[in-house]
């Protein structure tokens, strides 16, 4: 049958029908996109994307069963950021932001020790800034420079050109305006500490002293950039990822920068590193890939700067883990050849995985635009929340009744 149509059509028509069978099969066999023994909720709008961002932020209100997300619609090059509740398809529209991607969202928060306002990037009068706004009183203060990662007690925050990220890494950056490097001036970039209480900030690494640190000889900058910065649990340590764009791919170096003593360390300067989660000040859950594309999990020392590996009979490929304690973290999986990703359960110490959630992803989204699960982990509410698209629009799903320990 199959060689017949082939003789009847052009080859081209032939792959368009392919793909198009192939398609309706997948959603036809998977008609349950959703299979986990889990009581789940889903958070979703019609004609709107709905989704959160990355994993190593939440978006549950520490105090109250409050959460915020976005939404954004294919019409509008904005997003709206919108507070809700758990398990009320709900949205009370808070603000708008210019400053958004497909992966990190605008970097959204609940502020530290103040469970009544949130934090967020935005772009206004062509300058990349961040904004807290209280939830009840929607009083607002603006900082002037858009913000990756803030310190636990709140006071520090640290940023990097976000626009450079946004060319060299699309879906991590923002493009809101046209990024023109000044080569002669790249070995001065790099990553500043923001004083939240004053407003100020100051550089605190450059590309020429991490570049100097690595021993790289190249000092021209065109094809390095930064990405993935994030405070330890003390706030006294940073990791961030070193990136040299190859023809083959992206090689990616972890470092961690100590601002009491200001040390850089260099922890994995072999493998390309690609997620990473804080166990506590001292060591880092990570997944690293070989020259192979192989991937595995791996726990590196700050101290004693060793690279462990996790598990490596039982939990193979690449993920985004959070660290939970006692030996037990939650990652996730990319989609197998059927378009599935899973949420996984990993206990170290009882050498053990297991699945709670596999769920279809739309195999249309891909590059930027594609979903990664990224799972948020609230551990008093015992639940779970991540991204997807199972069909053309984003949504949020909540899993429910998730154990920890």
């Amino acid at each position: 049958m199959i060689s017949i149509i082939k003789r009847l059509i052009s080859p081209k028509m032939f792959l368009r029908i392919k793909y198009s069978v192939q398609l309706l099969y997948r959603q036809i066999k998977q008609k349950k996109k959703i299979q986990t023994f889990l009581d789940y909720s889903i958070l979703k709008r019609k004609n709107y994307h709905v989704f959160f961002g990355y994993y190593d932020i939440s978006p549950f209100n520490p105090q109250s069963d409050e959460l915020i997300c976005v939404k954004k619609s294919d019409r509008e090059d904005y997003v709206h950021i919108c507070l809700s509740k758990i398990g009320k398809e709900e949205f009370t529209e808070i603000a708008s932001s210019s400053a958004w991607n497909w992966q990190q969202g605008i970097r959204l928060r609940w502020m530290p020790s103040n469970d009544r306002s949130i934090i967020f990037n935005d772009y206004i009068d062509s300058k990349y800034i961040s904004r807290v706004i209280n939830i009840d009183s929607r009083e607002e203060k603006k900082y002037l420079f858009p913000l990756y990662d803030i310190s636990p007690n709140g006071l520090l925050g640290l940023t990097l050109n976000f626009e450079r990220l946004g060319v060299m890494r699309p879906g991590y950056g923002y493009t809101c305006r046209k990024y023109v490097p000044n080569v002669a001036s790249l070995s001065q970039e790099g990553i500043e500490l923001v004083d939240l209480v004053t407003n100020t900030s100051k550089k605190i690494l450059t590309y020429s002293e991490i570049s100097k640190t690595l021993g790289e000889r190249d000092n021209t900058f065109e094809n390095n950039y930064i990405n993935h910065i994030s405070f330890s649990p003390s706030g006294h340590k940073f990791l961030f990822f070193w990136l040299t764009i190859t023809e083959r791919f992206h090689e990616a170096y972890l470092l961690v920068y100590n601002l009491h003593d200001k040390k850089l360390v260099i922890l994995e300067d072999e493998k390309r590193v690609s997620h990473y989660d804080w166990i506590d000040d001292d060591n880092i859950l990570c997944t690293a890939l070989e020259q192979d594309e192989s991937c595995g999990y791996f726990i590196y020392n700050t101290s004693n700067r060793t690279r462990t590996p996790v598990l490596p009979n039982v939990l193979s490929g690449d993920g985004h883990p959070t660290y939970l304690g006692n030996g037990i973290f939650i990652t996730d999986t990319y989609p197998d050849r059927m378009g599935f990703q899973k949420i996984l359960k990993v206990d170290i110490n009882k050498e053990s995985k297991n699945e709670l959630l596999s769920i279809y992803s739309d195999c249309r989204l891909t590059g930027e635009r594609r979903t990664d699960l990224h799972p948020r982990v609230s551990v008093p509410r015992e639940m779970i929340s991540i991204d997807s698209s199972p069909s053309k629009y984003r949504e949020m799903i909540f899993l429910k009744g998730v154990k920890f320990d």
